[in-house]
């Protein structure tokens, strides 16, 4: 794949939030850092074959419910999600190049969440964070300027 750089415009970046069952807020997104198409596009049974590759990088805080006793916990525990507070989507727009207009929209989706047996340098626990990207891509093809 031959591949040029696209450039874009921030629109939207939020938070997702999640309560975990152990009191703590876990807070995440991921964040577009460069796009990258392929030039040298193929049609496959009439439809134009979309070659885009992304950089993308996690951001993950967990906020320690205030009760959580401070030492160290003694054993790795799954943790759960009990509710939702937040979904954030993040929005591009791609602004230079054959693609002007196009969208690209990024949800984080978290696949497991545990909690270390390590303490941070503030007396908090750590955790172990999954998360993939559901990415959407709204296509608006212009000429190229």
């Amino acid at each position: 794949m031959t591949t040029m750089d696209d450039q874009y415009t921030t629109n939207k970046e939020s938070w997702s939030q999640y309560q975990l069952d152990d009191g703590t807020i876990l807070k995440l997104k991921i964040v577009l850092v460069r796009v990258l198409h392929d030039v040298n596009q193929k049609k496959i049974k009439g439809q134009e074959r979309m070659g885009f590759a992304f950089g993308m990088q996690n951001v993950v805080a967990a906020i320690p419910n205030k009760k959580f006793p401070n030492k160290k916990p003694t054993s790795k525990d799954n943790v759960s999600i009990t509710g939702t507070i937040s979904v954030g989507k993040n929005e591009y727009t791609i602004d230079k190049g054959e693609y002007i207009g196009t969208k690209i929209i990024i949800e984080p989706k978290v696949t497991s969440v545990s909690r270390t047996d390590k303490l941070n340098s503030q007396g908090e626990p750590i955790y172990n964070v999954q998360i993939s990207p559901a990415v959407t891509i709204k296509m608006k093809k212009s000429k190229a300027v």
